[in-house]
């Protein structure tokens, strides 16, 4: 008898076992009713397709501080500080690296339409930030080796100046 009650007494350790890992799943759960969907393998590609930005289509302006004094029109020339970063937030290029501001005169087209565009109502001292779609950038050229074909760009731009 003695072995029936220890198999009686691990069957039931192993049931309570079996309930208590249920019982603890079910917590993890919001609904216990339903299951979680596994992603069949070309929903997860285009869910990783999705996680890439869409191309820009037009040139987005943010201010990060503004300036004072009068504002850059076209016609301007303009000594600037700048950063020029991939979407994905890698830096490419910077007048730090070069170790000097840039300067242009805005509108004549010395410099990316993004730029020309984008410095204009800029003030002293002002920063902002731009993203620039390709076609205001370096289009389907590109700027070899940095910039590769048909890429949207961000800078992040000082005014220094307005000459």
């Amino acid at each position: 008898m003695s072995r029936v009650k220890r198999l009686v007494s691990i069957l039931c350790a192993l049931v309570m076992t079996l309930a208590l890992v249920f019982a603890l799943t079910a917590c993890n759960q919001e609904d216990p009713d339903v299951a979680e969907p596994i992603a069949a393998p070309e929903e997860i590609a285009q869910d990783e397709a999705q996680a890439e930005p869409a191309p820009l289509t037009e040139l987005v302006v943010e201010d990060l501080v503004v300036g004072e004094g009068p504002e850059v029109t076209t016609g301007d020339t303009v000594i600037i500080e700048w950063a020029g970063f991939y979407i994905d937030g890698m830096l490419f290029n910077s007048s730090a690296m070069a170790d000097q501001p840039y300067i242009f005169t805005v509108g004549e087209g010395a410099v990316i339409e993004g730029w020309d565009e984008g410095v204009i109502g800029m003030q002293v001292g002002g920063e902002r930030s731009l993203l620039v779609p390709s076609d205001m950038a370096f289009g389907e050229e590109g700027a070899h080796p940095m910039v590769e074909p048909n890429q949207d760009l961000r800078f992040e731009i000082t005014l220094i100046e307005i000459e």
